[in-house]
C-alpha cells in the first residue's frame, strides 16, 4: 500500500494575522488587533477559550498552528486532482454558510461532497 502526503494551498499567500482580519471582516466585525509579546502560547489558548465558542483543546491546537508559517513545500493536491483551488474570500463565506447549519456536516457539504464540487 503506498501513501501519499498532499498540500492544499490557496490561490494566494497570506500572514495568520490577515486571515484573521478578513474573517472578521467577512463576520461583519471590525476588530482592532494588538501584538501582546508576553502572552504565552498556552495563556493565548485559554483566552480564545474563553471569548469564543471553541473548546479549549482546539483552541491549543489553533494557537500550535499560527506559532509556524504553512508555506507549502510539497506536491499540491489540486495538481494531482487537476482542479483549481478557490479564492480565500469564497472558502471563508462556504465555511460561514456551513458554520450556520442546524447540523454538521451541513447539507449544503454534503450536497457538494456528493457532487465532488
Amino acid at each position: 500500500m503506498w501513501s501519499r502526503i498532499y498540500e492544499l494551498p490557496g490561490p494566494e499567500r497570506i500572514r495568520h494575522r490577515d486571515l484573521l482580519q478578513r474573517v472578521a471582516l467577512a463576520l461583519g466585525h471590525r476588530r482592532m488587533m494588538i501584538s501582546v509579546p508576553v502572552l504565552t502560547p498556552r495563556l493565548s489558548s485559554y483566552w480564545i477559550a474563553l471569548v469564543t465558542r471553541t473548546s479549549l483543546a482546539m483552541a491549543k491546537e489553533l494557537v500550535e498552528g499560527v506559532r509556524h508559517d504553512l508555506v507549502p513545500r510539497g506536491e499540491s493536491l489540486w495538481s494531482a486532482i487537476a482542479r483549481q483551488p478557490m479564492s480565500l474570500d469564497d472558502a471563508i463565506a462556504r465555511a460561514l454558510r456551513d458554520d450556520g447549519a442546524e447540523r454538521v456536516p451541513s447539507p449544503a457539504m454534503c450536497g457538494r461532497l456528493a457532487h465532488g464540487s
